[in-house]
């Protein structure tokens, strides 16, 4: 029997018939307000089957190499289509390598060159260059800034100026400047409403 085989399949895993009571707790509709705890770890657990032997402990070194790579390796199909997440990537890889005392290995020409690029005239980041200011990945911009030492590169009145513009009058704040038709789908008892901004 191979070491894998005591796993489920995913579609074994998503059909509540093929579960036992350890494994599906309560669909997603027989909760007020959406999925349990357990339905929702539920789902990470059908990610990939993970063999028996496999390492127990963070393998630092072939991580660091994998994040290390990423940038330099343009080309690929995952790193042309995760453009809007260029940003937060480099800020999750950034505070990855940092964790594991390693971001000093990082090429800082390109991670310079990749903010930069993102920074827009009115003082925001935008995901990747080409796109609109977000707050989102200009904090993510400023925090790797900081992460590396290197807030001289902030410009703090433009900034400031562009995170005050976005403050809202009950002191919450919108995510960009740009009027957009963003939808929003809200979970309730009886599956989603659609809501649309005003």
């Amino acid at each position: 029997m191979p070491e894998n085989a005591q796993f489920k399949t995913s579609q074994q895993l998503f059909n509540p018939n093929q579960m036992n009571q350890d494994e599906y707790h309560q669909p997603w509709n027989q909760h007020s307000g959406g999925a349990s705890l357990a339905s929702i770890w539920n789902i990470a657990r059908r990610d990939v089957p993970i063999p028996v032997n496999s390492p127990t402990e963070l393998l630092s070194e072939n991580h660091a190499t994998f994040i290390l790579k990423y940038g330099k390796t343009d080309n690929l199909f995952e790193y042309i289509m995760s453009e809007h997440l260029r940003l937060s990537g480099l800020y999750w890889c950034i505070t990855a390598l940092d964790i594991m005392g390693k971001k000093g290995e990082s090429d800082m020409e390109l991670i310079f060159q990749v903010i930069n690029e993102a920074k827009n005239d009115d003082g925001g980041y935008g995901a990747a260059k080409g796109h609109a200011s977000h707050i989102l990945h200009t904090l993510c911009a400023v925090q790797v800034l900081v992460t590396l030492d290197r807030m001289d590169l902030i410009d703090v009145e433009s900034l400031v100026k562009f995170v005050k513009s976005l403050q809202q009058e009950d002191g919450s704040f919108h995510g960009t400047l740009e009027v957009c038709s963003y939808h929003i789908f809200i979970t309730n008892d009886f599956g989603f409403t659609f809501i649309t901004p005003r």
